[in-house]
């Protein structure tokens, strides 16, 4: 605890994206950088009011819906990346704080929050799942539980 208050004094975080000092990613970049695609079903891409699946292709799909909170794209290909293959664990954090807020924007709600596995050659790799560390995040920021 006292060593990270030192790192921190003595170097500081900066925004990974405009260098500012402060977070790992202020809030303009994050707000700036970022532009969500609109509601539309998955399979498709027909519109839809909350991005449920649409009335035909509801049929062929074992899943109510998606919520896309950003495009792959900029300072989101770069958190990702970042915390997939560079140990940026805290890109996690803003991931799923971005996720849960796309979540309660779009006025779905849900019981529990789970991941996707990873292979067991990547977890050893890693030392850990990003996915997880995402979905215990949105779990956080949701006041809900997670669930392996």
């Amino acid at each position: 605890m006292f060593t990270r208050g030192l790192i921190e004094l003595i170097a500081p975080n900066a925004c990974r994206a405009c260098q500012r000092p402060g977070a790992n990613l202020c809030l303009d970049c994050l707000r700036g950088r970022v532009s969500p695609r609109p509601r539309t079903c998955y399979l498709c891409y027909w519109g839809t009011s909350h991005g449920q699946v649409c009335i035909g292709c509801f049929r062929s799909s074992p899943l109510d819906g998606t919520t896309v909170v950003a495009r792959y794209e900029g300072v989101m290909r770069d958190l990702v990346i970042g915390l997939k293959s560079h140990n940026d664990r805290w890109a996690a954090e803003v991931l799923g704080a971005m996720i849960a807020r796309g979540i309660l924007k779009c006025g779905r709600t849900f019981q529990v929050v789970t991941a996707v596995p990873t292979s067991p050659g990547r977890y050893r790799q890693r030392g850990y799942n990003p996915a997880e560390l995402i979905a215990r995040s949105v779990a956080a920021n949701l006041d809900l539980p997670y669930r392996p």
